[in-house]
């Protein structure tokens, strides 16, 4: 069920419910379909959840396609384009993995290996004073 959010218009509801896509039409969209020029619908999309950010962004380009290809010839051609912001960017971890891996392993291995001379420090002086 989609709200709609003015600046006045249902704003109450807006700030009550979770919202995962909005669909941002600049205030100067029909100025620029009649000078011809191409004008842009913005899509902000939550994509935490990547099946629902793919199935918004999907219906967004369907939108855009019907409004591109009226069912009657206008006098002016004009174009709409879809610009998409999504909140959470993918991140190429595997990148970062395995540097990340190497360092924690010779980390744990520099203490495990500074407990271990330690120790052995330790059993050395117990068995001098029982020699």
């Amino acid at each position: 069920m989609g709200i709609i959010c003015g600046r006045t218009a249902g704003t109450s509801e807006c700030l009550r419910r979770k919202i995962d896509a909005v669909i941002i039409i600049p205030a100067r969209f029909s100025a620029d379909v009649l000078r011809g020029h191409v004008p842009e619908l913005g899509l902000v999309i939550d994509n935490s959840d990547s099946f629902l950010s793919q199935t918004l962004t999907t219906e967004a380009d369907d939108l855009v396609k019907a409004l591109n290809q009226p069912d009657i010839k206008p006098r002016i051609e004009s174009k709409v384009s879809l610009n998409v912001i999504e909140l959470y960017p993918y991140i190429e971890y595997m990148k970062y993995l395995l540097p990340g891996s190497m360092a924690l392993a010779m980390f744990v291995s520099v203490m495990v290996g500074v407990e271990f001379s330690m120790l052995m420090t330790k059993i050395r002086e117990y068995m001098k004073g029982i020699l």
